[in-house]
């Protein structure tokens, strides 16, 4: 009973997608193109939303233990900002790595920065 129904369709044809192999390589290019930028779409999303944790965090703590009102938070998000921005521009990690640690020197003089701090931090997790 079905066959009659089905004979219509018999020149039907399907468009399937070519395999990665069988793409010219302008539409690869194409592609990992748009999926590259995908991904650094993604990553920087990820990376501003843990940046506002990190910014709300440091807010509580100032606020807590050192007792900064709302107009010193401010002033301490724009610094951030700039800073991150600064750090941001520098380009390649030892670069950045080096600028960090001249921060650090002057934040820290007389230790340097507390390291070992960090590094129980990172076993723990």
């Amino acid at each position: 009973m079905l066959l009659p129904i089905l004979t219509g369709y018999s020149d039907m044809k399907c468009n399937l997608p070519k395999s990665w192999d069988q793409l010219p390589p302008r539409e690869k290019e194409l592609i990992n193109k748009t999926m590259t930028e995908w991904a650094y779409d993604i990553v920087e999303k990820e990376q501003a939303n843990l940046q506002e944790i990190w910014i709300k965090l440091a807010c509580i703590l100032l606020h807590d233990f050192h007792g900064f009102d709302e107009d010193e938070l401010l002033k301490f998000i724009a610094a951030w900002k700039r800073i991150y921005r600064r750090n941001d521009r520098t380009g390649d990690k030892e670069t950045q790595d080096a600028w960090l640690e001249e921060e650090m020197q002057k934040c820290f003089p007389s230790c340097g920065f507390p390291q070992i701090r960090i590094d129980e931090l990172k076993e723990r997790n």
